[in-house]
C-alpha cells in the first residue's frame, strides 16, 4: 500500500517567524483601537469644536448655556426649526419671549430630548413649548441608522455623560461608532493647524436667541424631494405632550412646511394630521427655501414658519367664549 506525500510540505513557524508575524500584525490591529481613543479624547472639547471648521459644531448644545433665561416661547426640533424659527418674529408678534433651543437631527436621534430636560431644569418655565419637526422626523427613530448623521449626536453624548457610560453605549452601535471615529480624525488631522474660530463664533447663536445663520442661496428647483415618507408616530407624539405639559405649559407639535411640488406631498396630507398641529398641513414656495440641507428655510421661508408658529399662539392666547 503506498502513501501520497505533499509535495509542498509547510514547515511549522519558528518562535522567532511567529514574534515577526505579530510585530507586523500588531499595529494594524491596535491602529483602529488608537483612532478610537484619540477621537473619544479630542472630539468632544472645546479645542477641536474651535478648530472644526463648522459654525454649527462651535455652537453645539445652545441651551447648555441658558441660566435663568425667561423664554415664555420655546423651541425645540430638528435643523429646519434650528435654521427656521426666528424667536424675534414670535416676540414682534406675540409679546412674549422666545429663544430657540434646536439641534441637528442626529442631537436628538442620540440623546433625545435631553436638551429640553436641561432647560427645564435650569430656567423658568415656558408658556409654550414648540416642537418642530421635518414631516418624515415626526417619530423617535429605533435604530441610530435612521438615514441622518449622528457625528454631533455622538460627540454630545460623550461630552455630557461618564465616560464608561458613553463608551458601553458606542459599542453597542458599532457601525455608527466607527463612522464617528473617521469622521473626528479626518477632521482633527485636517484642522490640526487651523486657526481657531474668534471667540464671537462660540455665540453666534446668542445674537439670533438661538436661531443659526447659515449662508442663503435660495432653491430654484424641486431636485432636493425624493422618497422620503416615513409615517408618524402618534404615541411618541402624545408622550411628548404629556411630559411637558406641566406646569400650565403648552405643548405644540409642528411638521416644517414643505414645498408644493413635493411628489410626497399627499402622503404626509393623509398621515400627519392624528400628530401635528399646524393642520391641515401646509405648504410655502420652494424659492423660501436654501440649497443648504433638506428644508432649510432661508429668509423668506423663515419669515413664513415663523409666523405660521406665531399664528398658533395667538390663536391659544385668545380667551375662549362662555358665559
Amino acid at each position: 500500500m503506498s502513501s501520497t506525500s505533499d509535495p509542498n510540505p509547510v514547515s511549522p513557524l519558528t518562535p522567532e517567524q511567529r514574534r515577526a508575524n505579530w510585530r507586523y500584525l500588531l499595529p494594524i490591529l491596535c491602529l483602529p483601537v488608537a483612532m478610537l481613543f484619540t477621537a473619544f479624547i479630542v472630539v468632544p472639547t472645546r479645542w477641536f469644536e474651535m478648530r472644526s471648521g463648522s459654525t454649527y459644531i462651535a455652537n453645539i448644545g445652545y441651551a447648555d448655556t441658558l441660566q435663568n433665561r425667561r423664554c415664555d416661547i420655546l423651541v425645540y426640533g430638528d435643523s429646519t426649526a434650528m435654521i427656521g424659527v426666528d424667536p424675534g418674529i414670535l416676540e414682534q408678534r406675540t409679546g412674549l419671549s422666545a429663544c430657540n433651543i434646536a439641534e441637528y437631527a442626529g442631537i436628538s436621534l442620540i440623546n433625545h430630548t435631553v436638551l429640553v430636560d436641561d432647560f427645564l431644569a435650569h430656567n423658568p418655565r415656558p408658556r409654550y413649548i414648540v416642537f418642530l419637526y421635518a414631516p418624515n422626523a415626526l417619530n423617535q427613530p429605533a435604530s441610530w441608522s435612521a438615514g441622518v448623521s449622528t457625528f454631533e449626536g455622538i460627540s454630545y453624548l460623550i461630552e455630557r455623560q461618564p465616560h464608561l457610560k458613553a463608551a458601553l453605549m458606542l459599542a453597542s452601535h458599532p457601525i455608527e461608532t466607527l463612522t464617528w471615529t473617521e469622521t473626528g480624525m479626518r477632521l482633527t488631522l485636517g484642522h490640526m493647524r487651523a486657526k481657531p474660530f474668534p471667540e464671537s463664533t462660540r455665540h453666534v447663536r446668542d445674537e439670533y436667541a438661538g436661531r443659526l445663520p447659515i449662508p442663503e442661496t435660495t432653491r430654484t428647483s424641486c431636485d432636493m424631494f425624493s422618497d422620503y415618507r416615513v409615517p408618524p408616530d402618534p404615541t411618541w407624539a402624545a408622550d411628548l405632550r404629556r411630559r411637558y405639559s406641566d406646569g400650565g405649559t403648552k405643548v405644540l407639535i409642528d411638521a416644517t412646511p414643505t414645498s408644493p411640488c413635493d411628489p410626497n406631498l399627499p402622503y404626509f396630507d393623509q398621515h400627519l394630521g392624528t400628530v401635528i398641529d399646524n393642520k391641515p398641513y401646509r405648504t410655502i414656495p420652494i424659492s423660501a427655501y436654501t440649497t443648504d440641507g433638506h428644508l432649510h428655510a432661508n429668509k423668506a421661508g423663515i419669515d413664513l414658519i415663523s409666523n405660521m408658529i406665531a399664528d398658533q399662539i395667538v390663536a391659544l392666547s385668545q380667551p375662549t367664549g362662555g358665559n
